[in-house]
């Protein structure tokens, strides 16, 4: 941006501040609106400042830490890389320019790393709030100042550099209705502050209050509901309840008061004198009222008064018994209006006119995501071992898929729900190389397998690098491990011989081990727990969507995910021939898995090792086998380490629930029974 422009720029908002009459004439706005986008711009402008010391840290760290700060602070509160920033940093001549906000930034951490600090002071006292022409947005402005010290400054004797500044946060505009202002807010440019008046005020029916006495409103709300406090925990004490009465506090006898006392009485609520006397005698047992939060929120517009609500978060106790109950619960006070249409917040004496429960707000930095999710799936165990000779096989990945939901607890806590499905296959003629002296013997063996699996997962994730902002100011990227437990299904099959058929059937009825036989080990069972664990990298999309990749292991407590596990068994034991077919497939001149022939190793083989054997079974039938496989005993498969299936996962997940608001009926969960 050229400074031509910026000047324009600038005095065209200036302009602008001081027209606001006639900008705002042909479209106004509501006092909610009016309320909102200033609450908005402030929070905007602190988490803004909180960004820069954030940045400052980084010159304690290398070069990429500072970059992804600088992103963070660019992505979170700017329109845009390119907007322009009133150079107050290097002060190098009296006509200072402008920055765009990475230079501004990049700018900003130079400084830091030679003992610049920054102190921001926010002040609300004359906003600006302005739509200009008709363009899909409005303004705020807001003054700061703001204070440098450190070594770098030269234009006063204690090298303090302070400068007013303009910040104007743009919000836009739905449909070009003013009532549909919507977020998130992002600053738009900052300027030097000029002294141009542009006054603020709400206006409530028929009475107008400045955003000074607006003020004074919530704090005299704020100091008035701490004093009821007080005068309750005092209640109890027969000499205060005689200087105390009802319409001290309240606006009559009759005000309806929200029920968070007497949980055997099923009432919503009471009036303030029933409520009060239950308070009396409820201290008689030790009640004990703990006010932990008080906090003016609103100020509410009616006929012929002014309402402030209050917000209060307390703690119930009785003392010697298991009663403790949190309750949230909103009290409004009413400031009346005198006659000459002033409200008078300094002088009138308030009065609470209701207390009801309180609507809770999900909180948006902890949100719930959902989304779904592509695997590849891998197996390692009797038929893929885990070693360097025998690695994984890339033809033996599979596709799955997956859902899944996560909750974010804490910065770096997230707890996730998830399903996934998927299938995993492992072949000894595909991973064992016959010509290896090792690998040869599984060759000879012979085994193969698929196995679909169904997994229902709960793990929790530990992001590396927290993320404590709200969810649309979350990291670029964010390096997390995880952890949990699953429970799965599966059902190992295999393909028949060539000459059956080469179908594939279910292996665990066949008992191809002898398991539920007598002297063999108990049948599996086709649903089985096992441990996830892994990394991942999450990588932000948008303001509401989360692509991850992740890497993760199942750790299993079986051996039987491949049917191949410990020794063959006698193979008069079995129960059909296919049984006995499909327990010891050494002799087959073909792969049943896929349909090549291993006829020319298979000889070599017998040649070399001198293994062709005909031995006789437990019940005197002969059967012809590799020597060394088939009989009661010889090894199968490796039983001392469990079988183990590989999820890599690519996750893509959609945030919700970010901090709506939802109503929640606070009833009381616990019974006191004082008989």
């Amino acid at each position: 941006m050229n400074k031509k422009f910026q000047s324009i720029l600038i005095g065209f908002l200036t302009t602008l501040c001081l027209s606001q009459g006639s900008l705002l004439s042909a479209q106004s706005y509501s006092d909610a609106d009016r309320i909102r986008m200033r609450k908005e711009a402030e929070n905007l402008i602190d988490l803004y400042e909180f960004g820069l010391n954030q940045l400052g840290s980084a010159n304690e760290r290398d070069r990429r830490w500072r970059e992804d700060d600088i992103n963070n602070i660019l992505t979170n509160y700017f329109e845009s890389s390119s907007v322009s920033i009133f150079d107050d940093l290097s002060r190098e001549n009296a006509d200072s320019s402008f920055l765009s906000a990475r230079e501004y930034l990049e700018k900003i951490g130079e400084f830091y790393s030679k003992g610049v600090t920054f102190d921001y002071n926010l002040s609300f006292k004359n906003p600006c709030f302005q739509k200009i022409g008709d363009e899909n947005f409005y303004f705020v402005k807001a003054v700061v100042s703001k204070k440098l010290e450190g070594i770098l400054f030269t234009d006063d004797a204690v090298n303090i550099n302070t400068d007013s500044l303009n910040i104007y946060v743009k919000f836009n505009i739905l449909q070009n209705r003013p009532t549909l202002v919507t977020g998130p807010a992002k600053i738009y440019v900052i300027t030097p502050h000029e002294n141009t008046e542009c006054i603020d005020t709400l206006s409530i029916k028929r009475v107008s209050i400045d955003l000074f006495e607006n003020s004074i409103l919530r704090e005299r709300a704020e100091n008035f509901v701490k004093d009821y406090a007080i005068t309750l925990n005092i209640i109890g004490n027969p000499k205060i309840n005689e200087r105390f009465n009802t319409l001290d506090y309240f606006e009559s006898n009759d005000v309806k008061v929200y029920n968070d006392l007497i949980p055997i009485i099923l009432l919503e609520e009471f009036t303030a004198d029933d409520y009060l006397n239950n308070i009396e005698l409820w201290y008689q047992e030790g009640i004990v009222f703990d006010y932990q939060t008080v906090r003016a929120t609103n100020v509410l517009a009616e006929e012929d008064y002014v309402s402030v609500e209050v917000e209060v978060d307390r703690l119930i106790r009785v003392p010697a018994r298991t009663y403790r109950n949190r309750q949230s619960i909103s009290i409004f006070v009413k400031f009346p209006i005198d006659t000459d249409g002033r409200v008078g917040a300094e002088r009138i004496t308030p009065r609470i006119y209701r207390i009801e429960r309180k609507e809770r707000k999900l909180n948006p930095k902890n949100y719930l995501a959902v989304g779904g999710q592509l695997n590849l799936m891998n197996y390692f165990g009797d038929l893929n071992p885990v070693n360097k000779a025998f690695g994984g096989q890339a033809s033996f990945t599979r596709l799955g898929y997956g859902f899944h939901a996560t909750k974010k607890i804490s910065p770096n806590l997230f707890l996730r729900l998830g399903f996934a499905r998927g299938r995993v296959l492992g072949d000894d003629f595909t991973a064992a190389d016959p010509s290896d002296d090792l690998a040869r013997y599984r060759y000879i063996r012979n085994q193969h397998f698929r196995n679909t699996i169904s997994e229902l997962s709960l793990v929790g994730m530990y992001d590396l690098l927290p993320n404590s902002g709200l969810y649309y100011k979350r990291r670029l990227i964010s390096p997390y491990v995880f952890g949990g437990l699953a429970l799965f299904h599966h059902d190992p099959e295999a393909k028949t011989p060539v000459e059956l058929g080469a179908t594939w059937i279910k292996l665990k009825p066949l008992a191809t081990e002898g398991q539920g036989k007598p002297g063999y080990s108990k049948p599996y069972s086709n649903f089985q727990a096992a441990i996830p664990f892994g990394v991942g990298l999450r990588f932000k999309l948008n303001y509401r969507l989360d692509l991850s990749f992740e890497f993760g292991i199942r750790y299993l407590f079986f051996d039987f995910l491949d049917d191949v596990s410990g020794n063959y068994p006698d193979p008069d034991d079995l129960d059909s021939p296919i049984a006995r077919f499909m327990s010891n497939r050494t002799l087959e001149n073909f792969s049943a898995y896929n349909g090549e022939s291993r006829q020319e190793d298979l000889e070599r083989l017998l040649g070399e090792l001198n293994g062709f054997l005909t031995f006789q079974g437990s019940q005197g039938n002969f059967y012809d086998t590799f020597n060394g496989y088939g009989r009661r005993g010889d090894q199968r498969g490796g039983s001392t380490v469990n079988d183990m299936y590989l999820l890599t996962g690519f996750h893509l997940s959609y945030l919700i629930q970010v901090g709506k608001t939802k109503t929640i009926r606070e009833r009381p969960r616990y019974r006191i029974d004082f008989n």
